[in-house]
C-alpha cells in the first residue's frame, strides 16, 4: 500500500494518511517504531483461522458483505495479536501508544462532539460515567 505503484485517488489518500500516522508514531524516542500491518483479504483469512479456527474461517469465507468480513477480521487480528487498530483515515496528532499501559485490556473511543447513538454499547454508558 505504501509503494510507488500507480493507484487510484482514494488509495493515494489512504496511503498518505498512513504515512502521516507512521511519521507521528515514529517521533517518540522512548518507544519502538510502530509495526504497520495492512490486512488484505488473504491476510484476514489467515488471522481469522489463527484466532478462531476453521469453523469461523468457513463462515468468514461465506460472507458476501465486505464490511461484515472486515469487522470479523479486525476482531480476529486484535484477539490473535493485540495491538492498536487505527482506521486508514485516522490522522493522529500524537503517539496514541502513550495512552495505554501494559495492563490495558481493551480501549475504545467515542466521538465527544455529538451524543452517542443507540447501539450495542449504549447500556454501558451510564456505568462508565457518561450520560
Amino acid at each position: 500500500l505504501l509503494s510507488t505503484a500507480p493507484r487510484s485517488r482514494s488509495e493515494s489518500i489512504v496511503a498518505e494518511n498512513m504515512r502521516r500516522a507512521v511519521a507521528v508514531l515514529s517521533r517518540t524516542d522512548d518507544l519502538p517504531p510502530p509495526e504497520v500491518v495492512v490486512l488484505d483479504s488473504a491476510r484476514c483469512a489467515d488471522v481469522v483461522a489463527r484466532a478462531a479456527g476453521r469453523r469461523l474461517l468457513r463462515f468468514y469465507n461465506s460472507l458476501k458483505v465486505p464490511s461484515t468480513k472486515w469487522d470479523i477480521c479486525r476482531a480476529a487480528a486484535l484477539y490473535a495479536d493485540g495491538g492498536i487498530l487505527m482506521e486508514p483515515d485516522l490522522q493522529p496528532r500524537f503517539d496514541v501508544r502513550r495512552l495505554f499501559t501494559s495492563t490495558t485490556g481493551f480501549s475504545a473511543v467515542l466521538e465527544s462532539s455529538r451524543p452517542p447513538a443507540r447501539s450495542w454499547y449504549s447500556h454501558l454508558l451510564p456505568s462508565m460515567g457518561t450520560s
